[in-house]
């Protein structure tokens, strides 16, 4: 390997290994998802069919705008609305799944937590992947070194269960190192609901999820907090309770 090749895979390995840090991934695509259900106000808590429609259209609406900062035309946020619940619901029914909840049930807020939900995950994994397939496909000792580099970093963060017995083997399985790691992330905001490493003035981390919402404002782990859930601990009553 040259000289140059190789300055400019160890540039590109910092860049990708910093970017699949878990706590980046939350604090750059999951707070933003997770504020923008907090600020969503339901209108109809049990909706008729067309109000249900016109709910989780504005609902589409609303969060595309929060994390894009674009706009959706009504046509285009209900067939994203619709498209995101047939997958959130694919075990309950699908789309007619979570429209029977809504309308008979009453309980629309399920639905937007699992709409928002089913958009924030799709966005995670959008990121990771884009992020770990940005490097040549052929480049086998990138691909290999960032998956070393990656499991060594943060094995407090994402378990030490990964060896690297044969370096080839990991190249040749990227693909499942992917998801692998979409899974590690996708278990630490499951348990967490968000993660940031902003503070408010008075020094209580500024939180992110929705399952522990308090005026708006949600309580977000620390890096210690997402380590201890990645050893198989379960959230403290302190990290669950630290809203405000």
């Amino acid at each position: 390997m040259s000289e140059n090749h190789s300055t400019r895979s160890g540039s590109l390995l910092e860049q990708i290994v910093t970017a699949l840090n878990p706590e980046h991934i939350i604090e750059t695509v999951t707070k933003k998802h997770r504020q923008a259900k907090v600020e969503y106000h339901i209108q109809h808590a049990k909706p008729n069919y067309n109000e249900f429609l016109d709910e989780i259209t504005k609902y589409m609406q609303h969060h595309w705008r929060a994390t894009n900062n674009a706009t959706l035309n009504e046509s285009d946020a209900r067939g994203h609305a619709i498209r995101y619940l047939e997958s959130a619901f694919q075990k309950h029914g699908g789309f007619k799944g979570a429209s029977s909840l809504a309308t008979t049930k009453g309980e629309m807020d399920k639905v937007i937590d699992a709409l928002s939900s089913q958009i924030e995950s799709e966005a995670r994994n959008n990121y990771v992947s884009g992020v770990m397939y940005s490097v040549d496909p052929t480049d086998n000792e990138t691909k290999t070194e960032i998956i070393k580099e990656v499991f060594e970093r943060y094995k407090a963060m994402v378990g030490e269960n990964t060896t690297f017995k044969d370096p080839v083997y990991f190249a040749e399985k990227y693909d499942e190192i992917v998801q692998q790691y979409m899974q590690i992330v996708q278990h630490i905001v499951d348990q967490y609901g968000a993660s940031t490493t902003n503070h408010d003035e008075h020094g209580t981390p500024i939180v992110g999820g929705t399952h522990q919402q308090s005026g708006g404002r949600i309580h977000l782990p620390n890096a210690e907090e997402i380590a201890a859930v990645s050893r198989g601990a379960r959230p403290s009553q302190r990290s669950q309770g630290r809203s405000h």
